[in-house]
């Protein structure tokens, strides 16, 4: 998963490829701005900075010709949007970086610049992802589950959860299989999104996923009655991997 990140990240950045006539404009907070120009050229970004974020309209079939980050504050983090102007305004890539702390003042410029490029480098993934989707008209979703110390019926018992995870979903493009390495059963499928689901799918589906595992005797991927009730089952997002990562504690 790593590895293919990283791919996904030196790709991420080629944002206007070949397109002619390919625009990225840059929009920040008036104390960001310096450190976010910085931050696009390290990455070679030729951004055009535009005092108000400009407005997306959606076009019927996007061709992601116009691009519009949007570097600001939130909570103490920094925050990156990338935006597509001919997408819907709901359609976009986000990232936060924390802003590492320094020793001497005059450090921390640098300390900025740096969580604003790991920003804009995680936002254009996100987006890239996003529309992907969107073009598809599906979504995916990775599953993780560690096996270390599961033994005899319990081991069982989570393999058997991971394939009672994708019956819940609707999947939909090519068929995929289980892989397992140190440890972990993992998974990333396609399928297709309800109308109600949210933007941030793997915060949704780990609550799911507690539901179906730890809803009680009803739930469809109860673990009630099997191995796996005598051990503690903690469920997480891994946003590195972004997987849905579920652990088991003897």
């Amino acid at each position: 998963m790593i590895a293919s990140a990283l791919l996904m990240l030196t790709l991420s950045l080629d944002l206007c490829g070949s397109r002619a006539g390919c625009e990225l404009t840059l929009t920040a907070d008036p104390e960001l701005l310096a450190s976010a120009q910085d931050a696009a050229a390290e990455l070679k970004l030729a951004a055009k900075v535009e005092p108000a974020e400009p407005k997306p309209a959606a076009a019927k079939k996007p061709t992601d010709a116009k691009l519009a980050y949007r570097v600001s504050r939130r909570d103490g983090e920094v925050v990156v949007t990338l935006r597509s102007l001919d997408r819907p305004i709901e359609q976009y890539g986000e990232a936060r970086a924390k802003v590492q702390k320094v020793p001497k003042k005059e450090w921390e410029p640098r300390a900025l610049k740096s969580a604003i490029r790991t920003a804009m480098e995680q936002a254009a993934i996100d987006f890239r992802l996003r529309a992907r989707e969107s073009d598809l008209g599906r979504r995916s979703v990775g599953f993780s589950l560690r096996l270390d110390g599961l033994t005899g019926g319990a081991l069982g018992d989570a393999r058997h959860a991971l394939e009672c995870f994708k019956a819940q979903l609707e999947l939909a493009g090519p068929v995929t299989e289980a892989v397992e390495h140190d440890g972990l059963l993992e998974e990333t499928v396609e399928y297709t999104p309800k109308a109600e689901e949210p933007r941030d799918n793997l915060a949704f589906y780990a609550g799911r996923v507690r539901e179906w595992m730890l809803g009680g005797v009803r739930a469809p991927c109860t673990i009630v009655g099997t191995a796996l009730a005598s051990v503690k089952t903690r469920v997480q997002v891994d946003q590195l991997n972004r997987m849905v990562a579920v652990s088991f504690v003897q």
